[in-house]
């Protein structure tokens, strides 16, 4: 009886397909990286990637020969060297297998720049633009610190309000996608300076101060004169006020015993003069009423001084009306 006769073989597996992008679109002077995938893998592993140029002066890649990893894979980054169109073919050494990249270098997309300079420090409430000098993009940008690449990116459709300390992360992209450097803009907000001053007297609360804070300032009168008025004709002392922008600010005071430029009208009830500015009514503190030359009320109250511009005005005390010129 004869024996039976077994004869094997190896099967070796060929490559089938180059898998690559079709189009590849990136900026001159910018870099690009693609993955292509070789299939099957176990064909593919450890072979050679032949890669040519069709238009080298357009686009480029680092080398032209790269083995192909475990995974059937291999990482290939293209630089954009001009503007115009151009191809890599793709081929498996051994054999016929190859694929196509069309890629397209396009302008450099230009950084966005903004109307104020980075680093700079702002009033609360600044409005800061950004612009790009490539025209037809979309500005994406961010005030988290987060890269507005990202979910959190906002569109830029108008001016960013500085409200706090802030830092503003943008780009632009092209109609095509193609994108321009990240780029960052830092601001710090200035604060505000209340400025006061006084002769024959002291003033408290000046100083640099955060926006919206609220402070008291006091006038203080050397010995021998009183408080009359600050320079805004507000006579509150001491006095609150809420920072909002720069404040100036004098204190005015007079000599207690100064009795000058008084006019003066005395009855029995009550005593009402002029004195450097200030109509004092010695009234008991009764309800007195204040018009001007056009018969208009400008004061009704009990306050013993009262500060008014310059001007004719008539005091009416009870069935008394007395007559005070400024």
């Amino acid at each position: 009886m004869e024996s039976d006769y077994i004869q094997s073989f190896d099967v070796v597996k060929e490559v089938k397909s180059i898998e690559v992008d079709s189009l590849v679109i990136l900026s001159y002077d910018s870099s690009k990286e693609i993955e292509v995938e070789i299939l099957p893998i176990e064909a593919a592993r450890g072979k050679n990637l032949i890669i040519q140029s069709v238009s080298p002066t357009i686009a480029t890649i680092s080398r032209d020969t790269m083995k192909i990893d475990a995974d059937g894979k291999i990482s290939v980054t293209i630089f954009g060297e001009l503007p115009g169109n151009a191809a890599f073919n793709f081929a498996v050494e051994g054999t016929n297998i190859s694929a196509t990249t069309l890629v397209k270098v396009v302008d450099k997309i230009e950084e966005p720049y903004s109307s104020v300079a980075s680093g700079t420090a702002v009033y609360y409430g600044t409005k800061v633009s950004l612009y790009c000098s490539t025209e037809d993009v979309t500005i994406y940008y961010t005030l988290d610190g987060s890269c507005p690449c990202g979910d959190n990116a906002l569109v830029y459709v108008e001016p960013i309000v500085i409200d706090n300390a802030m830092t503003i992360k943008a780009f632009a992209v092209s109609a095509d996608g193609i994108e321009s450097e990240i780029v960052e803009f830092e601001y710090t907000l200035k604060p505000y300076v209340v400025i006061l001053t006084a002769e024959n007297g002291v003033v408290l609360g000046g100083g640099e101060y955060d926006y919206g804070t609220e402070i008291t300032i006091t006038a203080v009168a050397n010995e021998g004169y009183e408080f009359v008025k600050w320079s805004d004709d507000n006579t509150d002392n001491p006095r609150k006020l809420v920072v909002t922008q720069n404040i100036t600010l004098a204190a005015e005071f007079m000599f207690k015993e100064e009795q000058t430029n008084i006019e003066s009208v005395e009855n029995d009830k009550c005593v009402v003069y002029y004195e450097n500015g200030v109509i004092r009514v010695n009234n008991g503190g009764k309800e007195y009423y204040v018009y001007d030359a056009v018969g208009k009320l400008v004061y009704s109250g009990t306050k013993i001084s009262i500060v008014l511009p310059r001007g004719v005005y008539m005091i009416v005390v009870g069935d008394e009306v007395e007559k005070v010129v400024i």
